[in-house]
């Protein structure tokens, strides 16, 4: 490809090591556009991602694929992404003057009722109906500055982040000066790479970027935790509020940065979360305000505040530890701090809150804790009603705050991520509602919420356990089978209060949609697949899975498994790109094991179906890649499985939606194949048509320049195949002509060894009667490399009459020289003109006239 192809290569593959490891979810799309700043030309517009790789014991390979135009980068970007108005390339040009979420498109589908769905459906033939969610995606822009050969470009990176979890994406959306990623984002840009003195990206003598401070992903995840918790020290000491951080605007100037790495809150905290207690890991919560705000007697109500007003310094890890067994997160009673010291333990009067900022740290057990920002939301007002009072008349009412903790970033073991460890609301009310929208009765969003609650709950509980959701009469179902190895109960529902002491014995609790519990340690059972398994999880996680698989395809099954650390994992699992890589590769590998691969034993095989049946389910939940799909058609084609090959290829094509040479070309490969080895008489005519329309659309999509011979070639073969299916003497002579014109450019294309080509050209000479020039291709064919099946067609046509006979040793002595030649041809030629020239004086005048007579003298002295 260009100069630019390493630098986006090692742009892309850093950014997603990084993003993987701050949530293994998270899905990146990248598109560079290369523009030459002198004339603002684009150079070039590449999609950049990660495929399954075809080297062996490598998993993935990052590829780059040309776009054709911005349309293209806005249609690839995502399904959610409204075009702007006007100039699109002019809006990309200059993106940096635009918010580029606000193009998201903010419709959410997902509360549609039926009717409103099939519609979507009816109206959308191309993709899969996939509803709109907000926690798709969000979007970011950078570039990078660059000098190459004294010319200076601009490299203009988009980018899309998908599977993020809700809380991360309002965080970003809303407030991005409070977004971990967004800061992760804008420092990986500025700061993770060399730059010159005049801002341009530093490459090497050996052509290479070079990282600024040589450090991995973990270390530069570690480098932006210790950043992120300076920045939120450093809005403490300024006494910002909520509304100074409502821009969008951040400012990355180089004394802030400087600011962010003197900070030491980091250390502070984390110097905390390592410290037990009589053998106990830390659990408990810390507020952090503004100093101005620990005075405030009608914010805070201090249940101890130190004598003397002497803090304890936040360094002093080992006293705090100990203090933190007097708070409790439910009961609102926290350790009350500023960015120095502690200062007592006290509870919050929330309603004084309005726009100050309230930081929590939720320590979650050894070195894990949460960052928090805490709000206050008004909701709908109660208890209204006018009151006469006197002679006058007053409207009262009840205002409700609800107190909102947004997780800004999870630590754990210094290594920050975002998201909600595999659960949270919004994520558990589309799961609920994807398994169950067909249960009876309908599944309710009091349901939800209720065993939402329930989940919550028995993360407290310390050992780890299951919790395992289906529709009424499984579960009834379900335990009748499973009664000896569970605790069966009268169904119920039960205070989510006691939820973990119910899971502090082996075994599942057992749910059915409603919020009701049926049983309590319950032993799952289930059945055992080839796709399923991790040998690094415990069996919690295999028997979970195990009996999701035995449910799956009767009824709708939810199980979260909770660990002993309380970390939650929903299956089943949110479809994402990871997830589809997996399946593909187990796809792939099934296919490429199998060795008596056909269309019987394919539509036979139960495990290939149960891999597509996954994959049609996958693609109802998420774009899946175009090349996902080429890499099944390819496993296909490497095992002459064409009719799969191309079935498979063509789905990659429909997803990709538009003309890529490389691609077309090698559908069209595909089908001419499955079209000249079918079993299916039935179907081949089909299979030729649809392979010459596949030609066409190559051959006139593209410049006469870039056309080569293969693609003449197969459609000459397309033609002929057409052509012996075709009555009328006319037709089939037009068809005939058209494949002899194809396969003659083909030929000329073609600078050595095209045996090949002149005996397709020979074939389709034979179907036309026109036996000279057949004769004549098949001779310059076996000139070029001797065949077995080259000599029996020639000896075919030159025992038909002496005068095809006599054309065919004229052409063979014009066309061999010292480098072309045949021994097989020259035997078959004495051979049968020796036996010719006993008959035919022309025949015998010719051979001694080619000084090929010596097989005749022979004859006649053994004769005499």
């Amino acid at each position: 490809m260009s100069d630019f192809e390493d630098i986006n290569k090692t742009v892309y593959e850093n950014l997603e090591q990084i993003l993987q490891k701050l949530d293994d979810r998270l899905d990146l799309k990248l598109f560079a556009i290369v523009i030459n700043d002198e004339n603002q030309k684009w150079i070039e517009k590449i999609r950049v991602k990660n495929v399954l790789s075809d080297e062996p014991g490598k998993e993935t390979e990052v590829i780059q694929e040309e776009l054709n135009s911005p349309e293209e980068v806005f249609k690839q970007l995502s399904p959610y992404l409204k075009k702007p108005d006007g100039d699109l390339k002019q809006f990309i040009l200059e993106l940096e003057n635009h918010n580029f979420n606000t193009h998201m498109l903010n419709s959410n589908l997902t509360d549609l009722d039926a009717s409103e769905n099939e519609a979507t459906i009816e109206s959308n033939n191309d993709l899969p109906f996939r509803p709109l969610s907000r926690e798709s995606a969000v979007f970011y822009f950078s570039f990078f500055n660059l000098e190459v050969d004294k010319n200076k470009y601009t490299i203009k990176y988009i980018l899309s982040i998908e599977y993020l979890d809700v809380e991360a994406r309002t965080n970003f959306l809303e407030r991005p000066n409070l977004s971990f990623l967004r800061m992760l984002l804008d420092y990986y840009f500025s700061d993770f790479y060399r730059f010159t003195a005049d801002g341009y990206l530093f490459v090497n003598d050996d052509q290479v970027i070079e990282i600024k401070y040589k450090e991995n992903s973990t270390q530069f995840l570690q480098r932006m935790a210790r950043l992120f918790f300076g920045k939120i020290q450093d809005f403490i000491v300024s006494e910002v509020n909520l509304l100074d951080l409502a821009t969008t605007e951040i400012d990355l100037s180089e004394t802030l940065r400087n600011q962010y790495y003197i900070n030491n809150l980091f250390e502070k905290i984390d110097g905390i979360s390592t410290r037990t207690y009589e053998g106990e890991s830390p659990f408990g919560c810390m507020l952090l305000l503004k100093t101005s705000m620990l005075d405030d007697s009608k914010l805070i109500k201090y249940l101890i505040r130190f004598q003397n007003h002497l803090p304890l310094n936040l360094e002093d890890s080992r006293r705090i530890r100990k203090l933190l067994e007097l708070t409790n997160n439910e009961r609102d009673l926290y350790l009350i701090a500023d960015d120095r010291a502690i200062y007592g333990v006290g509870e919050i009067d929330w309603s004084q809150l309005k726009d100050n900022l309230v930081f929590k740290i939720e320590f979650k057990g050894l070195s894990r804790y949460d960052l928090l920002l805490v709000t206050t939301e008004e909701k709908q007002y109660t208890d209204a009603r006018v009151v006469a009072e006197e002679e006058s008349k007053i409207f009262k009412m009840t205002m409700n705050l609800e107190i909102i903790s947004h997780n800004l970033t999870s630590i754990s073991f210094q290594h920050p991520g975002i998201g909600a460890s595999g659960f949270n609301a919004e994520l558990f009310k589309r799961t609920m509602k994807t398994q169950f929208k067909e249960v009876t009765p309908s599944l309710t969003d009091e349901a939800i919420e209720k065993l939402r609650l329930v989940i919550q709950k028995a993360t407290e509980q310390q050992s780890g356990s299951m919790v395992v959701i289906t529709d009424r009469e499984t579960a009834e179902t379900e335990l009748i089978k499973l009664g000896k190895q569970s605790t069966p109960i009268l169904t119920t529902e039960i205070n989510p209060a006691f939820i973990k002491y119910l899971t502090s014995i082996d075994g599942a609790i057992y749910f059915d949609t409603s919020g009701a519990c049926h049983a309590i340690g319950v032993i799952l059972d289930g059945l055992a697949q080839p796709h399923l398994g991790d040998s690094s999880r415990g069996a919690r996680f295999h028997s979970a899975y195990h009996y999701l698989e035995k449910l799956k395809g009767t009824t709708g099954c939810v199980i979260a498994i909770i660990s002993e650390d309380g970390m939650v994992n929903l299956i089943p699992e949110q479809v994402n790109e990871k997830i589809v890589r997996q399946l593909v590769r187990e796809m792939i590998s099934h296919i490429r094991d199998n060795d008596k691969l056909s269309d019987e034993t394919i539509k036979n095989d139960e495990i290939f179906k149960d891999y597509e049946r996954r994959l049609e389910e996958a693609a109802r939940e998420t774009d899946i890649d175009h090349h996902h799909f080429f890499k099944i058609a390819i496993a296909f084609f490497e095992k002459k499985h064409y009719k799969d090959a191309a079935s498979y290829y063509k789905k990659g094509l429909d997803k990709y939606g538009h003309f890529n040479l490389e691609y077309d070309r090698k559908f069209g490969q595909i089908l001419i194949l499955n079209a000249l080895n079918t079993m299916d008489s039935e179907r081949e005519l089909e299979y030729y048509k649809e392979t010459l329309e596949q030609l066409n659309k190559v051959i006139n999509n593209t410049v006469e320049s870039a056309r080569n011979l293969h693609d003449y070639n197969r459609r000459a073969l397309a033609l002929q195949g057409i052509a012996a299916f075709t009555s009328s003497k006319k037709q089939k002579t037009d068809l005939l002509r058209d494949a002899i014109s194809d396969i003659t450019i083909s030929i000329g294309l073609k600078k050595t060894k095209k045996n090949i080509l002149y005996h397709n050209r020979g074939s389709i000479y034979l179907d036309l009667k026109n036996e000279q020039e057949a004769v004549n291709d098949f001779i310059a064919s076996e000139l070029e490399s001797s065949e077995e099946l080259t000599i029996s067609y020639i000896e075919k046509l030159i025992m038909k009459t002496p005068s095809i006979y006599l054309h065919a040793l004229s052409s063979y002595v014009e066309k061999k020289n010292s480098k072309k030649d045949s021994k097989a041809l020259e035997d078959l030629l004495r051979k049968y003109g020796a036996k010719l020239s006993t008959e035919s004086l022309e025949v015998a005048a010719a051979l001694e006239q080619y000084g090929m007579d010596d097989q005749v003298q022979n004859n006649e002295n053994e004769e005499i």
